[in-house]
């Protein structure tokens, strides 16, 4: 029975053939294994695990900093940007500025000659037929009074340390009147109407030179600081100016009968040249006051016109 089996083996399984069919499983078995592997999530072990090595801690960790999230760069961002905006801003501010706009006014004392004769000859006049008269008020009577001032508005540039150039123009206008009824020698009242308009439409190109160099503009602490940023300066200027006179008179007995009734009316173009000494003194930034006094030369019409001026301004540069 024993030799029976054994012939079956043999026949049924050669040794050769029984040894690779052995292998065969092995290498199926093995395939399987992989096979139900894959199909399974898998999960990375950290070689350090592995080997038996201590896991490494992050250096922020370490030192007991913040740890830092890899990518994200918002707060880095924002510093930069503030950065940026922040040295921009101060290089606006703190940057030289050429051009500036400003707002004066001129404080004139003209001659004003022509009117001297109303003081001259109306008014004793009018006193010899009324003895209790006062006298007309004229434009030479403002101006004694320290009253003609005329606005004025410009821009400028400023031309290197020692020069500046600018342009203005300025309008005055104004009227003077003087009404009185007052006891005459004959009894009867006697009416006066004495009316005196003036206005000038002026236009200026005009040069400044520094001989310490213009102010300097940046933050001024009170107010000495500031007078010790002061720069003297010389300048002149050339004008064009279109003047115009009117007047009135009316004398009578009573509102309605007079027995003197004048009107004169006149227009000039008329070119000047000022000289000026002044100087200007800074406020901030952006800012500085202007002060000069000058005289105005006229080729003609000059015993109206001529005579020293006084200007203030406040100027403001923007670029």
């Amino acid at each position: 029975m024993q030799q029976t089996h054994e012939i079956l083996r043999a026949r049924s399984f050669p040794d050769g053939l029984r040894s690779e069919t052995s292998s065969s499983w092995v290498f199926l078995a093995v395939l399987l294994t992989f096979a139900a592997g894959a199909q399974e999530p898998s999960s990375t072990v950290p070689s350090d695990e592995i080997f038996g090595m201590t896991p490494t801690v992050p250096s922020d960790e370490i030192f007991g900093m913040t740890p830092r999230v890899e990518g994200d760069t918002t707060g880095l961002l924002a510093e930069a940007v503030l950065s940026e905006v922040g040295a921009s801003s101060a290089e606006e501010r703190d940057r030289p500025r050429h051009w500036f706009v400003f707002l004066g006014l001129v404080n004139a004392y003209p001659k004003l000659e022509s009117e001297k004769l109303v003081g001259d000859l109306f008014d004793p006049a009018m006193r010899l037929l009324a003895p209790g008269y006062d006298d007309v008020r004229t434009v030479r009577g403002s101006r004694d009074e320290h009253k003609l001032w005329v606005p004025q508005v410009g821009v400028g540039r400023v031309l290197g340390d020692r020069w500046s150039l600018y342009l203005q123009g300025g309008y005055a206008a104004g009227k003077v009147r003087t009404k009185a009824n007052d006891r005459s020698i004959v009894l009867l009242p006697l009416h006066t109407d004495f009316e005196i308009w003036r206005a000038a439409l002026s236009s200026t190109l005009g040069l400044d030179f520094y001989p310490f160099r213009v102010v300097e503009l940046r933050k001024y602490e009170g107010l000495w600081d500031r007078l010790r940023g002061a720069k003297p300066k010389l300048g002149t200027s050339l004008t064009w100016t279109y003047a115009t006179f009117d007047a009135k008179v009316k004398v009578g007995v009573t509102h309605l009968v007079n027995f003197l009734d004048i009107k004169l009316s006149d227009s000039w173009y008329l070119p000047s040249l000022n000289t000026n000494i002044g100087m200007d003194v800074p406020l901030s930034r952006r800012t500085s006051l202007g002060f000069n006094a000058g005289y105005n030369f006229f080729s003609n019409r000059k015993r109206d016109f001529e005579g020293p001026a006084f200007t203030v301004t406040w100027n403001y540069f923007f670029k």
